[in-house]
């Protein structure tokens, strides 16, 4: 089984060289498309052994992507970007994979760099990433009909649906120093996707995909009037679209709108249409259990609701389970679904259920540490708590971790202790998880 990396590229000799030398030994061919760089990159490229095209810039990222495809000769396809690494570790599994085969499209784990010069060690193990790592399509059978789609965040989704079998999660590993904040400043990313979507969107307003991706893009911006204005007029042609039209991140956009402006009614009406159009999806099964949760808090911990959304949650990690895990937004990971989940089961009383959702979801974020600190809590295990909470607590921690820090002390008996965590959690006034406000309060009477 042959392999063919397919690159675009402009102006990326700072980057290009790291990428090409993680695929040594592992591609057995290179298919660089230039789009007009006027640094090095070309040279260095040609160099490493690459098969270097070169194609004019039309504001569309689907066409270049689309000439390295119809250039390679491989029977797999492996996407990678300038700014990517394949992990030391992958080559050989990646390659096993392909001889095994089985599937047409593989999905690989992309960890987003904290800053660029991380090494790609600590950004794996997650000392130096953004983020929980996501699962994106990278990897394909090679064929005729194999072609992105979109002049930017370009995807393959429609050639995805029409192999009628979804993408297997491969042991593969990328780092992409591309999301890096001093990067996407320099690159003025948001800019130009804002630009190439608006631009999509007035040529075609019946491109859901398009609109969702713009109101995305201005949702992360922080322009939240622009992105609903742009959801609205498109969601409003729902109806007349057909069944096989993917609303995914249009419906993705509409719910984190209305997650902002705690509208749970319009969360839910929105993941419901979703899901009846598209089949389970772990984000829109995400964006449902927060639906549910937000019910919860706007009515006093209403358990139904909360129960509701820990079903949302499972069903999303069962999918996560089999390597079904594809982002349409940022902040949407397999762990962070478990936290959700882990706190929906707490606050419902569920203990049992909510440990073992945790203990399941391997390396936890902050709040994960913090839920299981709460739990030693309600088990009357204080020093198992404040155990767990001590790594957390430095000048950044949370308000939470303090209040827990200061609930577990009082436990102890250590009330000057208790009396000096609740302070820097903000003395009851902090700003604390809702399901944590009964512990704030309870502690502000007992502490005076």
């Amino acid at each position: 089984m042959r392999l063919s990396a397919c690159l675009m590229v402009r102006d990326e000799e700072r980057w290009l060289p790291g990428c090409l030398a993680s695929l040594t030994g592992v591609a057995d061919e290179v298919i660089v498309v230039d789009t007009g760089s006027r640094d090095a990159t070309v040279s260095l490229a040609r160099a490493a052994g690459a098969r270097v095209e070169h194609l004019a810039w039309a504001d569309d990222f689907s066409a270049p992507r689309n000439r390295a495809v119809a250039l390679a000769t491989g029977d797999w396809v492996l996407q990678i970007d300038a700014d990517e690494r394949l992990a030391l570790q992958s080559g050989a599994s990646l390659r096993a994979a392909l001889e095994a085969g089985g599937f047409e499209a593989g999905l690989v784990r992309l960890h987003n760099a904290a800053t660029l010069d991380a090494a790609p060690d600590e950004v794996l193990s997650g000392a130096k990433r953004l983020d929980e790592p996501q699962w994106l399509p990278r990897v394909f059978r090679r064929g005729p009909a194999l072609q992105w789609q979109g002049v930017v965040h370009e995807n393959v989704d429609a050639w995805l649906a029409a192999t009628h079998e979804p993408p297997r999660g491969l042991d593969v590993d990328l780092v992409h120093f591309g999301a890096a904040a001093a990067l996407k400043a320099e690159r003025h990313k948001g800019e130009r996707n804002i630009r190439l979507l608006t631009a999509r969107c007035a040529a075609d307003p019946d491109d859901a995909q398009a609109a969702g991706y713009l109101a995305l893009e201005l949702f992360e911006r922080g322009d939240t009037e622009a992105a609903d204005r742009t959801v609205e007029a498109s969601w409003a042609r729902l109806q007349r679209w057909p069944a096989s039209r993917s609303v995914l991140r249009l419906a993705a956009a509409r719910a984190l709108l209305a997650l902002q402006r705690r509208d749970f009614e319009r969360m839910l009406a929105t993941t419901t249409e979703a899901l009846a159009r598209g089949g389970p999806h772990p984000d829109l099964l995400f964006l449902e259990g927060r639906a549910h949760e937000l019910c919860a808090e706007l009515r006093a911990g209403a358990v139904p609701e909360l129960q509701r959304a820990a079903e949302a949650y499972q069903a999303a990690l069962a999918l996560a389970g089999r390597g079904d895990w594809r982002l349409s937004f940022q902040g949407v990971s397999a762990p962070g679904c478990a936290v959700r989940c882990a706190t929906a089961q707490l606050a419902s009383g569920a203990l049992e259920a909510a440990q073992a959702t945790l203990d399941s979801a391997g390396r936890l974020p902050v709040e994960g540490v913090m839920l299981k600190a709460e739990l030693a809590l309600a088990r009357g295990r204080a020093n198992d708590a404040l155990a767990l909470l001590m790594p957390v607590m430095g000048a950044r921690a949370p308000a939470d971790a303090w209040l827990l820090a200061a609930a577990a002390a009082q436990a102890l008996g250590a009330a000057a202790d208790a009396r000096v965590f609740f302070e820097r959690a903000g003395g009851g006034g902090g700003r604390v998880a809702w399901h944590r406000r009964a512990l704030a309060d309870a502690l502000s009477r007992r502490l005076g």
